[in-house]
């Protein structure tokens, strides 16, 4: 091969995630990489899914290597290596906690030119104290190549607590595409199925049922004062009948809020019910990104958000209300300011503009792939 054919020859990227299911982060990915540089395979540690049909209608490679329980590890790690010989990866792109691992154990096995890990997680096996999950998250980072963080919060949790070399940590924020509408989504069919008053406020939290998103503390807030007795909170993210959401239900019926809160559950409709809600509250207490709040910066939608690293870098002053994650007051204050302020469309705007500049898909893929070539 002459060395202008070896200079122009594609690479192929194989990019290796946990769940089938229809990640818009991947289906992005797959449908804006550069074509003339490189080839792009994408699959799942899971059974065929709505991932797999929607790569296969864009014309996309992709893959399954279920495993049903952890004694099987050792057969993904075999079917991951063979896969890599077979199709000649030049990169192995890896996503998630156990993915990664077994993907550089793979992925070494079968010396693969260049490992990625992207760290799409930060701090949380640290506050749950999963020592394992921590060495392991040390051990991946270290034996990659290179490491995607997806927030400077993220990076320095790799670099001071993980002691992974600075060197092979880059910071690329995570994209988004604005959400598709759903067209069979009727607002006032919606506020009636919800037993909703026409009239009332919304605010909407787009989160898992999980104790670290911390919604408790929007429930609490909006308890304190009678400013708030017209708003009603919609809960979208999966959990229901877990015992988180066992626990939150009993505190709605504690503060007398029945009727005021509703959980929806799992939607494929997130665009419209940002569209119809007058701000989004986020309250975690830790996150390595904030899909959330850049769905709804790119709806021109007001943020009230916790006062939390990775945050900050979505967002500014300027552009949300941050309150402290451990305070109800702090969250009350924050309400009570965006209810009371004349400012709020100027807000929307700059919050727009900023994910504008920053958080597109197109910016996150052309970062990816110059960081390919460094």
């Amino acid at each position: 091969m002459q060395n202008s054919e070896i200079l122009n020859k594609k690479k192929t990227i194989l990019h290796v995630t946990n769940s089938n299911a229809k990640s818009q982060y991947l289906l992005s990915i797959a449908r804006l990489y550069n074509k003339e540089k490189y080839n792009v395979i994408i699959g799942c540690f899971d059974g065929y899914g709505e991932l797999n049909t929607e790569l296969e209608k864009m014309g996309i490679e992709t893959f399954n290597i279920p495993i049903k329980n952890n004694f099987q590890y050792f057969f993904k790690i075999i079917r991951l290596y063979r896969l890599i010989k077979q199709k000649k990866i030049d990169i192995l792109h890896l996503h998630t906690f156990f993915v990664s691992f077994i993907g550089i154990l793979s992925g070494r096995m079968a010396r693969v030119q260049q490992i990625v890990v992207t760290r799409h997680h930060a701090d949380q096996h640290i506050r749950l104290k999963k020592k394992i999950h921590i060495a392991i998250d040390s051990w991946t980072a270290k034996k990659s190549d290179k490491v995607i963080a997806v927030s400077k919060f993220t990076k320095n949790i790799l670099i001071k607590t993980e002691n992974v070399p600075e060197r092979k940590v880059k910071v690329i924020y995570n994209g988004i595409e604005p959400l598709l509408y759903s067209t069979q989504f009727e607002k006032n069919s919606f506020l009636s199925e919800n037993k909703i008053p026409v009239d009332a406020n919304l605010f909407l939290c787009i989160s898992r049922l999980y104790y670290e998103k911390n919604i408790a503390l929007i429930i609490n807030a909006l308890a304190t004062s009678d400013t708030f007795s017209n708003f009603h909170l919609l809960v979208a993210g999966s959990g229901l009948g877990n015992k988180y959401h066992d626990q939150l239900i009993s505190l709605i019926q504690s503060k007398k809020l029945e009727g005021r809160v509703h959980f929806l559950g799992f939607r494929n409709d997130i665009a419209n019910l940002i569209s119809i809600s007058d701000a989004l509250i986020h309250p975690s207490f830790s996150e390595s990104f904030g899909f959330a709040a850049l769905e709804a910066m790119a709806q021109e939608k007001s943020l009230i958000i916790s006062n939390i690293p990775s945050f900050h870098e979505i967002a500014t002053d300027e552009i949300a209300y941050f309150f402290e994650p451990t305070d109800i007051n702090s969250l009350s204050k924050a309400i009570t300011l965006w209810i009371n302020s004349r400012d709020n469309e100027i807000r929307v705007k700059k919050g727009k503009k900023r994910f504008e500049m920053l958080f597109t898909f197109k910016t996150m893929i052309s970062e990816y792939e110059k960081y390919y070539e460094e």
